[in-house]
């Protein structure tokens, strides 16, 4: 089984909040405040743990395992939903003000390492309705070598190979291009373009080619579900056809592939929290009543107020959900912003199943995977 161990750098996002005037207070008018999250929440995500209104930060909360990975003092392993979601609602209880959240971005914070990602055999990824996509045959003898016959994608890491907006096996050139993925035969003398499949929109389109199966990435696709990943089967090159997507609330940032098996990497940011207030004023008691009512507020939020969610089409079937692996989740110790990075791992010849995910609460822009 191939493993990866994947390095995320830690970015800045700013939240901004405006103080109005009338009356003592004000419900934020930004209409993503009320955009709520699904409500097929598994059971064991709904919790409303809490935090003291004063938590130690330098406690380790009830319900995680000890540091792990290898910046063990840096990351803690949670163990159950209950035990995520009141470590989220404690480092909240610590931000949130008569504003809102007042740290403005990340604040301290550093790479990311995961190693040994949530790894899950391609029966178990292949146990949702629809038959698998047949894997790929081994190459025929004489066929086009890679490096000596043409040319592939430049990769940081040999044996690992990085997403691109052309690929090709030596025999055919997939490219992506005007909203369309286009299909070249260069097995006989002169090019000979075979057929092109209209992609969902986005704009970010990049993918990975194995065997008879493409892998596209996209970002830009929507505003609930802005992410997208979808499996493309061109085995016969006059009807290709997208046979299975994955939506998830969050962008896509990278992606990684060594032999079969593929790293996706999805940055999330939270929504404004239902509930939340700002003062109209900067008199001591709006303040006080402003923060009041935040802090009820975040005591009160579910996992799915801070977690992404999916959507995903196979066979004629949708499935919806939390995308996150509470028992593969990691909180630093030192807060580190609300955004989570979510790392897919799938194997191509077999599903899109959104189960084998890892989360880190913690921003990433750069990826690199060894």
């Amino acid at each position: 089984m191939k493993r990866f161990a994947i390095l995320a750098a830690v970015s800045a996002v700013a939240l901004a909040a405006c103080a109005g005037e009338e009356p003592l207070l004000t419900v934020p008018t930004d209409p993503t405040a009320t955009t709520s999250a699904p409500s097929a929440v598994p059971p064991d995500t709904t919790g409303t743990g809490t935090e003291p209104d004063q938590p130690n930060p330098t406690d380790q909360p009830a319900g995680t395992d000890q540091p792990v990975g290898l910046f063990a003092s840096s990351l803690v392993e949670m163990d159950s939903c209950p035990a995520l979601l009141e470590r989220i609602q404690a480092e909240a209880l610590e931000e949130v003000g008569p504003y809102g959240f007042q740290d403005g971005g990340f604040g301290r914070g550093g790479p990311v390492i995961m190693e040994d990602m949530a790894e899950s055999s391609a029966a178990d990824a292949g146990g949702a309705a629809g038959a698998p996509i047949a894997a790929a045959a081994p190459p025929a003898p004489g066929a086009p070598e890679e490096g000596v016959d043409y040319s592939a994608t430049n990769i940081q890491e040999a044996g690992v190979d990085e997403p691109d907006i052309v690929k090709t096996d030596g025999r055919r050139i997939l490219a992506t291009g005007g909203g369309r993925l286009w299909y070249v035969d260069v097995t006989g003398e002169k090019p000979e373009l075979r057929s092109s499949l209209w992609l969902p929109e986005g704009w970010v389109r990049e993918m990975f080619m194995s065997g008879d199966v493409v892998l596209m990435l996209l970002s830009g696709v929507g505003s609930e579900y802005d992410g997208m990943v979808a499996l493309i089967d061109i085995s016969d090159p006059g009807r290709m056809a997208i046979v299975e997507t994955l939506q998830v609330s969050g962008s896509y940032v990278s992606a990684r592939l060594v032999g079969e098996r593929a790293a996706v990497v999805f940055s999330y940011y939270p929504p404004p929290l239902p509930g939340f207030v700002y003062p109209a004023s900067d008199s001591e008691d709006s303040l006080r009543r402003a923060e009041e009512i935040n802090r009820q507020a975040v005591r009160e939020t579910t996992l799915a107020d801070w977690m992404p969610s999916y959507r995903w089409e196979r066979g004629g079937s949708v499935a919806e959900g939390l995308f996150a692996d509470c028992s593969a989740s990691y909180v630093p110790q030192s807060f580190s912003g609300r955004t989570l990075v979510s790392v897919l791992t799938l194997d191509i010849a077999s599903s899109l199943d959104p189960g084998a995910v890892t989360t880190v609460m913690s921003g990433a822009e750069n990826i690199y995977a060894s």
